[in-house]
């Protein structure tokens, strides 16, 4: 990514830059997290109309429906935990006072309300 430099500092233009850059990635991030979380859950489990509530897929199939489950349950454990992570590093980027001097991100503050 280009900065733009002026005698070995970075400007506010480009500064400003990078964090929406920034911003935008990581948002762009949290959103494939939450379809891939989506998408593990559903393989897990489905809707039963009847009873109205979720039931585990193939029930028949115990010992094969755990290991899956079990692969499955890590993988999502692991993505909730860089979610929550990524979610915590954002909350702290916006609080900052150095990106809150920055008045592109303020109007990107504003906007995201």
């Amino acid at each position: 990514m280009k900065t733009f430099k002026r005698r070995g500092a970075e400007t506010q233009r480009g500064k400003a830059f990078s964090e929406i850059q920034f911003l935008r990635n990581s948002i762009d991030w949290l959103i494939d997290v939450d379809r891939k979380i989506k998408r593990f859950e559903n393989r897990i489990r489905y809707w039963n109309a009847q009873e109205k509530k979720w039931r585990p897929t193939q029930p028949n199939r115990a010992w094969r429906c755990e290991l899956m489950a079990d692969k499955i349950g890590s993988e999502l454990f692991d993505l909730r935990l860089r979610k929550t992570q990524m979610e915590k590093h954002l909350r702290r980027f916006y609080s900052s006072s150095a990106t809150s001097a920055s008045p592109r991100l303020c109007v990107l503050k504003k906007e995201a309300r």
